[in-house]
């Protein structure tokens, strides 16, 4: 079972990227996929984080932070949350096996996301090179009122200290990649969006993911 799902997900990415490029899934080799596990246990644990915080940890996304982001609190900065909690947190580190140092308070609060209500979670942070900052998407319900989970984004020169985005930029879960002269998005639903500036709605460009990439593998 194992390898079989590495197999679907290289063939996942491949068509994400060849849809991006306007390619088939035919068109396109799929690469082979190898992971090498640094440890033997999570890097960030329950133990870490203080009362009932460690109940719940959500939606890690790492980053090597860019020399150009003074005042960043390590080589490394570690993105996650509580999937049902009031803000992102942050851990930092100068390897990537640790240790790990959780910064206290969190980095984006719920009550500071204009476009969200209820909770904050499922970070997902981008380094946007040509405009050097740090962009953090992550997901609530939305401030609008009633209906389906959203994505919103904040942006940080550090890494440490957010400014609040205020719109929605796509769908819950909303993971984040550059292509070429464009940025794209995916979510479970798999359906490939893109955006020409980080901060901008990303918007519907193909339906990717589906029942044909598990017939080929």
């Amino acid at each position: 079972m194992r390898g079989r799902w590495s197999r679907l997900m290289s063939v996942v990415v491949v068509v994400v990227a060849g849809a991006a490029a306007g390619l088939r899934a035919a068109d396109v080799a799929v690469p082979e996929v190898r992971a090498t596990r640094v440890l033997e246990r999570p890097i960030i644990g329950p133990e870490m984080l203080p009362g009932e915080e460690g109940a719940s940890i959500n939606g890690p996304s790492l980053i090597e932070m860019p020399a150009w982001a003074e005042g960043r609190l390590g080589k490394y900065h570690l993105y996650f949350a509580h999937h049902n909690g009031d803000t992102i947190r942050l851990a930092y580190a100068e390897e990537v096996a640790g240790p790990w140092t959780i910064h206290p308070g969190g980095v984006w609060a719920v009550g500071e996301a204009a476009a969200l209500r209820g909770h904050i979670a499922s970070p997902e942070a981008v380094i946007d090179e040509a405009e050097r900052r740090i962009v953090l998407f992550a997901h609530g319900g939305p401030a609008a009122g009633e209906g389906p989970q959203v994505t919103t984004f904040a942006t940080s020169e550090d890494g440490v200290n957010f400014a609040d985005g205020a719109t929605v930029v796509g769908p819950a879960y909303l993971r984040v990649f550059r292509h070429r002269d464009a940025w794209y998005g995916l979510t479970q639903s798999g359906v490939l969006r893109r955006a020409a500036r980080l901060g901008d709605a990303f918007a519907e460009v193909a339906r990717v993911i589906g029942p044909e990439i598990v017939a080929a593998v």
